[in-house]
């Protein structure tokens, strides 16, 4: 899988890519439905 592009931190993919980390936001859904919830609180 390659890495996605975020638009809003160009540095994002090539950081995650030299660290070799991957976030597959399916795994996370539950966390990120709650924050967003939470209107960001859980942060």
């Amino acid at each position: 899988m390659w890495p996605v592009d975020a638009a809003w931190d160009p540095g994002l993919a090539p950081a995650m890519t030299a660290l070799g980390v991957a976030l597959h936001e399916e795994a996370t859904l539950d966390l990120l439905v709650d924050d967003l919830s939470a209107g960001g609180r859980n942060a």
